[in-house]
């Protein structure tokens, strides 16, 4: 691959049977985008992040335990640039429905999840091998707001880590009022080792 080549890693909505997850390079001298490889399995993969070290990569299984008959979940891959494919180590549980967001902190140790469906933010720890390890942390945000179809409860969009530490994260929720367009928590990792 020339050094205007750039791995791509595509999510998708697809059932578990369809490929959801492709593997794309992208020539930014051309332009030119190319599909690689594809991998089926995971139930709706629809946001992807790749690890900092680029070997591994994560993705969540947007699935909903009363639509879906599967609470949310988030799968771990290694990355295998030679046959432009991925293999997958294990997944976990995302601690709640409709998973929608990843965030890896700077350190490379722990994946932040948000659960739309759920109003949840969960903290899931990267060992060494790429495998996610099981849920340290799970904070459920609570309120409604005033639009009944769209506030019934609250939905998480994203949660974003600050570069100086591991121990800080925000996270964004739909609003909860008319005066205020995002209601930001602060999660604190109770698990810095």
């Amino acid at each position: 691959m020339n050094t205007s080549q750039h791995v791509l890693y595509i999510g998708s909505y697809a059932s578990a049977d369809q490929p959801g997850i492709y593997v794309c390079t992208f020539d930014d001298t051309t332009g030119e985008l190319g599909v690689r490889g594809s991998f089926a399995g995971v139930t709706n993969p629809s946001f992807l992040v790749v690890h900092p070290n680029g070997r591994s990569l994560y993705a969540v299984s947007e699935t909903n335990q009363q639509k879906d008959g599967t609470p949310g979940a988030v799968w771990a891959f290694r990355c295998i640039h030679e046959s432009w494919s991925i293999e997958p180590l294990n997944h976990q549980l995302s601690g709640g429905d409709l998973p929608c967001h990843l965030e890896i902190d700077a350190s490379g140790r722990w994946l932040l999840v948000s659960n739309y469906g759920s109003g949840s933010v969960g903290v899931l720890p990267i060992l060494a091998d790429g495998t996610l390890g099981e849920m340290t942390d799970l904070d459920q945000h609570h309120g409604n707001g005033p639009h009944p179809e769209r506030q019934e409860g609250p939905h998480a969009h994203s949660v974003r880590g600050t570069r100086s530490s591991i121990r800080v994260a925000s996270a964004c929720t739909l609003p909860m009022s008319l005066t205020t367009p995002w209601q930001c928590t602060t999660i604190m990792q109770r698990r810095a080792s």
